[in-house]
C-alpha cells in the first residue's frame, strides 16, 4: 500500500510534484519578464539597429565597442527585424519555455528506450535544473530580465544547450551526413561564442573537457562524434579570435582601469570564485533547493541502474569539469574590469557548476542502485527529503518573485507612459521633452539633464528629440 498515495502511485506522484514545483519557479520568472521593458544600453543598440541595418550595426559596435558580434546582431534580429521595441516582453517568456524544451529532450534522447518513465524523468529533470540555475544565479535581474544582459549571459546558453542537443541527435542517427553535423557544429559554437566574452571562453573549455573525457577513454563513443567535437572546437576557438581581435576592445578598455598581470589575474578570480560559491550557501532557499536538486538526480538515475554502464571515474570527472569549466568564466571579467566580474555575469558559471553536479549525481544513483539493489528508491524519507526541498525552494523562491511583482508593473506603466509623452512631443515638432526619473529594477543608468551622458544621447537618438531627465539625487 506504501507504493500508493490516494491512488496515485508513488512513483508517478513524486515526479509530478518534483516537476508541478520547479515548473512553478520557471513561470514565476517567465511572468515577471513579461513585464520587461527596454532600459539604457537597448535604446542606442535599437537605435543603431535601425539606422545602420544587420551588418552595419553589427560593424559598427565590433569596431569601437567590442567583439560580441553575434549579440549586436541579435539586436537588430530581435529588436527591429523580429519583434520590434514594443514586443519584448515576449521574448523571456519564451526563451524559458524554449530552454525548458531542450534541457528535457536532452535526457529523453538518452533515456528513452532504457526506460518506460523516461519523459517523466526526462521533465523532472529539465524542469529542476533549468529552475536551479536560475535560481543561484545572483543578479537574474540584468542577466535575464534586461535585453542587453539576457543576450549575453541567458540567451548563449540556451544556444549552447540547443547545440547540446542537435549533438545528442547526431549521435543518435548516424544516417546524418558528417559534414553536415561537423558543419553545424562549428556554426553554432561560433554563433554563440559571438554573444560575450565569458561564453567564448567557457563554451570552448567545455567542448575541450568533452574531448578529454573521449580522449581518456571515460567516454566509448563512435569516432565520428569526436570529428564533430573538433569541428565544434575549431568553431569556439574561432569565436574567441574574432571577439579578441576586435578593435572596441581596446576603446572600452581605455574606460576601465588598466587590466592587471597574470598573478593578480589568477589571485582576483580565485578570491572572486570562492566569493562566488560562498554566495550559493548564504540562502536557505538556495542551499535546499541545491541539495534536493542533486538528491533528486540521484533518485531518478537510480531507476537505470540496469540500462546505463556507469565508470567510476566519470563520476568525479563531471564534478570537477563542472568546477573548471566555471572557474575559467572569471578571468574574462577580471581582465576586463582589474575587479571581481559584475554579478550578472555569474548566470553562465552556474549553468556549468550544475551541470557537472547533476550529472554527476544522476550517475551515482545509476551506480550505488547497481552495486546495492534499489530498495532505497521506494524509502518514504528519501522521496519526502525531496520533495520537502524542492518545494521549498521554490516555493520561498517564488514568493520573493512575487513581492518584486509589483515593481516591474510598475515600471512597465510608467515606461509606457513615457514613451506616449515622448512620441507626443515629437508629433507636436518640441526641440526637447522632461520625462521623471526613470529609476529601475535593474539598477541602470537612466537619463539625465546632461545632454551628453549616454543614457542621455541614447534616448535623444532613439526618439528623434531631446530627451532630459532629473538630475541623480
Amino acid at each position: 500500500m506504501d507504493r500508493y498515495i490516494t491512488g496515485m502511485p508513488k512513483h508517478h506522484l513524486t515526479l509530478f510534484l518534483l516537476s508541478a514545483f520547479a515548473s512553478m519557479g520557471l513561470a514565476a520568472y517567465a511572468y515577471i519578464g513579461s513585464f520587461t521593458r527596454m532600459l539604457a544600453d537597448d535604446f542606442c543598440s535599437l537605435y543603431f539597429a535601425d539606422r545602420l541595418g544587420l551588418l552595419r550595426s553589427t560593424w559598427f559596435w565590433y569596431i569601437t565597442w567590442s567583439g560580441r558580434y553575434t549579440a549586436f546582431a541579435t539586436d537588430w534580429l530581435i529588436l527591429k527585424f523580429a519583434l520590434g521595441p514594443y514586443k519584448l516582453h515576449y521574448v523571456v517568456p519564451a526563451i524559458i519555455l524554449l530552454w525548458l524544451t531542450f534541457v528535457t529532450v536532452i535526457p529523453y534522447l538518452y533515456l528513452r528506450e532504457k526506460g518506460k518513465y523516461a519523459f517523466l524523468h526526462s521533465f523532472a529533470l529539465g524542469s529542476i535544473f533549468l529552475f536551479i540555475v536560475l535560481m543561484l544565479s545572483p543578479n537574474v535581474p540584468q542577466s535575464l530580465f534586461w535585453w542587453n544582459g539576457m543576450r549575453s549571459y541567458a540567451l548563449p546558453l540556451a544556444v549552447l544547450t540547443c547545440y547540446i542537443l542537435i549533438f545528442q541527435i547526431i549521435n543518435q542517427y548516424s544516417k546524418i551526413n558528417p559534414a553536415l553535423s561537423c558543419s553545424l557544429g562549428f556554426i553554432l559554437l561560433f554563433i554563440s561564442g559571438g554573444m560575450g566574452e565569458i561564453i567564448a571562453i567557457a563554451q570552448m573549455a567545455f567542448i575541450l573537457f568533452l574531448v578529454s573525457l573521449q580522449v581518456l577513454k571515460l567516454l566509448n563513443r563512435p569516432r565520428t562524434e569526436l570529428i564533430v567535437l573538433y569541428s565544434s572546437l575549431a568553431g569556439a576557438v574561432c569565436s574567441v579570435i574574432v571577439v579578441v581581435l576586435s578593435p572596441g576592445n581596446a576603446t572600452r578598455q581605455a574606460l576601465l582601469p588598466p587590466s592587471p598581470d597574470f598573478i593578480k589575474l589568477v589571485s582576483i578570480s580565485i578570491q572572486a570564485y570562492g566569493t562566488f560559491i560562498g554566495g550559493l550557501f548564504l540562502e536557505p532557499a538556495k542551499i535546499t533547493g541545491l541539495i534536493g536538486a542533486i538528491l533528486a538526480a540521484m533518485w531518478i538515475g537510480g531507476h537505470y541502474q540496469n540500462f546505463i554502464p556507469v565508470k567510476t571515474r566519470l563520476i568525479p570527472a563531471y564534478i570537477f569539469g563542472g568546477i573548471a569549466i566555471s572557474f575559467v568564466c572569471f578571468p574574462p571579467g577580471v581582465y576586463g574590469y582589474s575587479e571581481p566580474p559584475p554579478t550578472r555575469t555569474m548566470m553562465i558559471p552556474v549553468f556549468f557548476l550544475t551541470g557537472g553536479m547533476l550529472s554527476a549525481s544522476f550517475l551515482t544513483g545509476c551506480l550505488l542502485a547497481g552495486r546495492y539493489g534499489s530498495p532505497w528508491l521506494s524509502d518514504n524519507m528519501l522521496i519526502l527529503s525531496i520533495t520537502l526541498l524542492i518545494g521549498f525552494s521554490t516555493i520561498v523562491t517564488t514568493w520573493n518573485l512575487h513581492r518584486e511583482v509589483h515593481t516591474y508593473i510598475n515600471f512597465a506603466e510608467k515606461w509606457d507612459q513615457v514613451d506616449a509623452q515622448i512620441l507626443q512631443a515629437k508629433a507636436n515638432n518640441l526641440e526637447f521633452v522632461n520625462i521623471p526619473a526613470m529609476d529601475n529594477w535593474a539598477g541602470l543608468e537612466r537619463p539625465t539633464d546632461n545632454e551628453k551622458y549616454w543614457p542621455t544621447f541614447c534616448y535623444s537618438s532613439y526618439y528623434g528629440i531631446q530627451v532630459f531627465g532629473p538630475p541623480y539625487p
